[in-house]
């Protein structure tokens, strides 16, 4: 799914952060990205998420949930970030094999 916005029409490409606590999982999430066209910023950690949708205004930001809470509330009130769509990481793998019960 492409993510469409006034900016991004303005920009030409979709500008999406991604952040998350897993390297690994970022930047598998960030190349997932890239692979549609989009211009991919990485974050790792919620401060570094913060500065940078605050101060480029992404049309997307992709969160691992272990930074959700007080971060999804500063993103949203503040008026760079707010209009940027919010979505998360898939749960990550903890490498535990399922067992039948």
């Amino acid at each position: 799914m492409q993510v469409i916005s006034l900016e991004t029409a303005r920009r030409g490409r979709a500008l999406v952060v991604v952040a998350g606590v897993d390297r690994e999982q970022t930047e598998a999430e960030s190349e997932r990205w890239r692979r549609r066209g989009a211009v991919v910023m990485r974050a790792r950690d919620a401060g570094g998420c913060l500065r940078m949708a605050t101060s480029v205004g992404p049309d997307l930001i992709v969160l691992d949930r272990r930074l959700r809470g007080r971060l999804v509330r500063l993103l949203r009130a503040h008026p760079v970030s707010a209009r940027a769509r919010i979505d998360w990481l898939p749960e990550a793998d903890t490498g535990a094999e399922p067992r039948a019960a």
